[in-house]
């Protein structure tokens, strides 16, 4: 009788033990999944916020709207402004249609890009696009406003830049709800063109020697890399466009290419970040 009480403790003692395994690996494994889904979903809220915001500078960018407020709800995370990026367009033209280029123009802008920040995960907003910067890499989810168009064998290039520029406001941390405010810069100077062409200069066969350009976009390592792939894969004339410079201030992406028609717009915006 005692050595089967003996046994029966034994008994309970590892099925306790095994019971007690089983719920802690559950609770831990369920719990981490928990996390990986919570931190997905507010990534992935902030993405779509940051979608919302490029839309609202949209407005401004394309229709003249005076200001717009974009929400962005924290939860343990933060948003700010980044460090500057640099955006310049340089334009070489045949004007005598012999051949050799020998007139040259460039347009600059500098401005704040917008990021927020949670696990490690970046949502950027930068000259009307948004990036998604995680550890393996950063993906342009929203394309900036630009066209490259080839028709008939003509080439047609819109470059927008968003100058977007810090008045006031900056960091936000924690789990609260920030509004991002943005407004176009008063006076006739806050949407201008930068650079234009007419046609490019025909000999009478329908030749005529293109616009070449030259666009730099100088910002973070890794949104470099998805500048990179969004101008390489819209300029589909040209062959390996691009390339990439470590820099003082960042990487630069520089893309060289023809156009027959160029224009190169900006619009200047305050921003402003608030809780």
């Amino acid at each position: 009788m005692r050595d089967r009480g003996v046994s029966d403790v034994i008994g309970f003692v590892l099925v306790f033990s095994l019971i007690t395994m089983t719920v802690g690996a559950v609770y831990a494994t369920g719990f981490s999944g928990l996390e990986d889904a919570r931190d997905a979903e507010r990534v992935n809220n902030a993405e779509r916020a940051f979608d919302v915001l490029a839309h609202n500078v949209e407005d401004s960018d394309r229709g003249g709207a005076p200001g717009r407020s974009t929400e962005v709800k924290l939860s343990d995370a933060s948003i700010d402004f980044g460090d500057r990026t640099n955006v310049s367009v340089t334009l070489e033209r045949d004007t005598n249609d012999d051949g050799t280029y020998d007139d040259d123009r460039t347009a600059y802008e500098q401005f704040s890009p917008i990021v927020y920040e949670a696990s490690g995960t970046r949502i950027v907003y930068e000259n009307g696009a948004v990036i998604r910067d995680e550890s393996d890499g950063a993906v342009m989810r929203r394309e900036p406003s630009m066209a490259f168009r080839e028709r008939g064998g003509e080439r047609s290039v819109v470059l927008s830049i968003v100058d977007l520029n810090r008045r006031g406001g900056g960091q936000v941390a924690g789990s609260t709800t920030v509004l991002v405010r943005t407004r176009l810069q008063s006076g006739p100077g806050a949407r201008t063109t930068l650079l234009s062409t007419p046609r490019t200069l025909d000999d009478g066969a329908g030749g005529g020697t293109a616009d070449r350009v030259t666009l730099n976009v100088t910002t973070g390592p890794d949104r470099a890399v998805a500048w990179e792939r969004y101008v390489e894969d819209s300029v589909g004339w040209t062959s390996d466009p691009c390339s990439r410079t470590d820099v003082a201030t960042g990487t630069a992406v520089v893309c060289t290419f023809e156009t027959d028609h160029l224009l190169v717009r900006t619009t200047h915006l305050n921003a402003r970040i608030s809780s």
